[in-house]
């Protein structure tokens, strides 16, 4: 079974994190997309603080194409190709957002499926 992660997040600081956390969740909770939250924000949110600059969540394989049209509505328009890792047992898919008070600098998410 694949793994496949987007990790939605920011590389400017001005992006908070929390509220676009909020808005990624509450839409995939619209669209009756299962999802979990992992990687550093998981952690910050769920043990200890630290710094992190992304979201990351992991989906079943099968929501991939519904998970990509609906954070589009929310800003999520450019991808990168997938990155593939343990003989593609789990693969990354990457998902960029344009963030207006970093000057529509590009900012960063990662979405991962098993």
């Amino acid at each position: 079974m694949t793994k496949d992660f987007f990790s939605f997040g920011a590389t400017r600081i001005n992006m908070d994190l929390l509220n676009e956390l909020k808005k990624i969740s509450l839409k995939l909770d619209q669209a009756g997309i299962d999802y979990a939250l992992c990687g550093g924000l998981a952690i910050a949110i769920y043990a200890k603080p630290r710094a992190t600059l992304d979201i990351d969540m992991m989906i079943l394989p099968d929501f991939l194409s519904k998970t990509k049209i609906v954070l589009k509505k929310i800003g999520y328009t450019m991808s990168s190709a997938p990155m593939k890792f343990n003989q593609g047992a789990v693969i990354i898919h990457r998902l960029s957002k344009a963030d207006k008070k970093s000057r529509n600098r590009p900012t960063g998410s990662e979405i991962c499926t098993p």
